[in-house]
């Protein structure tokens, strides 16, 4: 400290330290300034040494200053955990923006008809993402989905929608 010095703000009043509200010694209730139970006597930039006398004679000194260091020294044993799960969800976040989501849904039931047992398959997709060839995937789902069906006959029904 080259030139240390203090700017105070004289206040004159009831802070109401008494009333057994918790409250910090440092700062004042700006209410009770609004409501005129604190009025501000003078403001004072005093050097070390030097002092200012109110009009009600109370007199205020700056006696000077120490030089000080505030250190403090922590181990928090969760950040670890706390780094591994934020990357597990940034990994979780990104994949899921990258990876095209799709739906495929397949219904099969049998009936009986003029061949006997035939089993019915219906297919239904859905893409969640505005990704382009949706179209062709699932073409080609349902032709393998054709292939492993057997050497049973095969009717196709395309239901535009």
């Amino acid at each position: 400290m080259r030139d240390p010095a203090v700017a105070i703000d004289i206040y004159k009043g009831d802070t109401g330290l008494d009333t057994g509200i918790p409250q910090s010694i440092f700062s004042l209730n700006t209410e009770m300034i609004n409501q005129g139970r604190l009025t501000k006597q003078a403001r004072v930039n005093l050097r070390p040494g030097e002092s200012s006398t109110l009009p009600d004679g109370t007199r205020v000194t700056f006696d000077g200053a120490k030089e000080f260091a505030n250190l403090q020294v922590s181990h928090d044993p969760a950040q670890v955990w706390v780094l591994v799960f934020a990357i597990t969800m940034i990994t979780g976040l990104i994949t899921s923006l990258v990876i095209k989501r799709r739906r495929i849904w397949v219904r099969i039931t049998s009936k009986t008809s003029d061949l006997g047992q035939v089993s019915l398959i219906e297919l239904g997709g859905l893409a969640r993402t505005d990704h382009a060839g949706w179209g062709a995937e699932f073409d080609t789902v349902h032709r393998r989905i054709w292939q492993t069906e057997g050497p049973a006959r095969r009717e196709e029904r395309h239901d535009d929608q």
